[in-house]
């Protein structure tokens, strides 16, 4: 009798557990009516708002699959809806890419060409450092040798393309910023290391340029021309910062005594004893003090003029992002993100090359200049940096409060 009890008892729960995988298929089927109907809409989650991509973005003729075959089951409908992501990025649709992106490789992870969409994707939206530790981590990866070799020649290229961009403007902070954490993944690396040393010496940090070179042998000859580099230039920076400072001093000095003469001379005299066309060359560029006492001047970036504030502690020169947005594709190279520090802590900032700046009489090509949020330069539509200023001497005109800059002679 027990044993018969207990066999009806299984019957019932097999019963049970069949009709409870009965309810949860019609659930969770995309085709059941009665699903439809009873899945809640806040459930429904990235794919349904996927879904909803797929119909307003992509083309008909992509979303649109026969009999609703999953993009995995068909080859044709899986390259052609491909295609509309890779529209999405070209067209820079960035946020929509993202979410279809991911739902394309959650039902296809080992599609190799979606892989390298998802690292072109992070390199657009993400700090490069960060994008190229992704594609560190794709050679972990099962791929194709042909990919293999192709995220290979997107590190070196893209890091070599940093690594002369930031040393040719001597923005040392941002190229240390960039290259410490790819130095952890590649230690080995000597052209990181190089670099990256460089960058702790450029900025006085001697410590850590060698604790950054001895990683290589002791007896390495590029190491140490570099520490003799370094040492040279710092040597050289510092004469001329005492030699500005003199230069300064001197100049007011000068005015001191000009302005005493004045005094004490006609303005007749003064017409025929000194004549200011004479006694000063002709200056590169102007930058007048502002009601709130700080230089201004004006920067022209192609067609397009802006108010720039004159920023000798800025590395890098920074221009609302506004102002970058209007210019030709032509005349700017995104290079990428970086981690930069402003007056309001640290934001991820992007970085281009505007092929044609003009500050003055002078003419700059292939300029780094970052573009910051316009809400962080309200009064002026620029910080103007080293990288530029660093081509000029400064001296500043007590009498017509203004900043006197002069090409440096070569």
């Amino acid at each position: 009798m027990g044993m018969r009890m207990e066999i009806g008892m299984n019957r019932l729960l097999a019963i049970l557990l069949l009709a409870s995988l009965g309810l949860n298929f019609v659930l969770l089927s995309e085709d059941s009516e009665i699903g439809k109907r009873l899945r809640p809409k806040d459930t429904l989650g990235v794919s349904s708002e996927s879904t909803r991509l797929n119909s307003t973005i992509l083309p008909q003729s992509i979303t649109k699959r026969p009999y609703n075959t999953p993009i995995e089951h068909s080859t044709v409908q899986r390259h052609d809806y491909f295609s509309g992501l890779e529209a999405l990025f070209e067209d820079q649709s960035y946020a929509d890419l993202e979410l279809l992106l991911r739902d394309f490789l959650n039902k296809n992870p080992k599609h190799q060409a979606a892989l390298m969409l998802e690292a072109k994707l992070i390199m657009r939206t993400q700090t490069l450092n960060y994008a190229l530790t992704h594609y560190y981590s794709m050679l972990n990866d099962n791929l194709d040798d042909n990919v293999r070799s192709e995220v290979q020649l997107i590190i070196e290229q893209q890091s070599t393309k940093v690594v002369q961009q930031l040393t040719g403007d001597g923005s040392w902070e941002i190229l240390a910023t960039f290259l410490e954490p790819l130095a952890q993944i590649d230690p080995l690396n000597k052209d990181y290391i190089y670099a990256l040393a460089r960058a702790y010496g450029m900025q006085n940090q001697l410590t850590l340029m060698e604790n950054t070179l001895a990683a290589l042998d002791i007896d390495d000859r590029r190491a140490q021309r570099l520490r003799d580099q370094v040492t040279i230039r710092l040597r050289q920076n510092s004469t001329q910062q005492q030699s500005q400072n003199d230069r300064t001093s001197d100049q007011f000095a000068q005015r001191n005594q000009e302005n005493t003469t004045m005094r004490q001379t006609s303005q007749n005299d003064l017409d025929l004893e000194i004549d200011p066309k004479a006694t000063q060359s002709v200056p590169e560029a102007i930058a007048r003090l502002s009601d709130n006492n700080q230089l201004i001047t004006r920067l022209g970036l192609g067609n397009i003029s802006a108010t720039m504030l004159l920023d000798t502690g800025a590395s890098t020169t920074a221009i609302k992002k506004s102002i970058i947005d209007k210019l030709p594709k032509r005349e700017k190279d995104f290079v990428g993100y970086f981690n930069v520090q402003t007056a309001g802590g640290s934001i991820q900032a992007p970085l281009y090359r505007i092929s044609n700046i003009t500050l003055g009489n002078t003419q700059f090509t292939q300029t780094s200049v970052l573009a910051l949020p316009d809400d962080s330069m309200l009064k002026f539509d620029g910080l103007l940096g080293m990288n530029i200023l660093k081509s000029f001497e400064m001296t500043f005109d007590q009498n017509n409060q203004e900043m006197v800059l002069s090409r440096k002679r070569q």
